[in-house]
């Protein structure tokens, strides 16, 4: 849960950052993109990463 609450502390801050005004619901919406994409860029990392490591071994 600690996890949970610092990304959504962080994805909240892009959000306000980036000045994303609208309703509620489409924050919510905005804030669910945001993190699916650094997730995917994160997965995409850590799977180029992970071949690179059983390529030298």
């Amino acid at each position: 849960l600690v996890w949970r609450d610092a990304i959504k502390e962080f994805i909240n801050t892009l959000v306000a950052n980036f000045s994303i005004n609208g309703s509620p619901g489409l924050i919510t919406f905005y804030t669910a993109i945001i993190t699916t994409i650094i997730a995917a860029v994160g997965i995409v990392l850590i799977t180029k990463w992970s071949v690179q490591t059983e390529k030298k071994v």
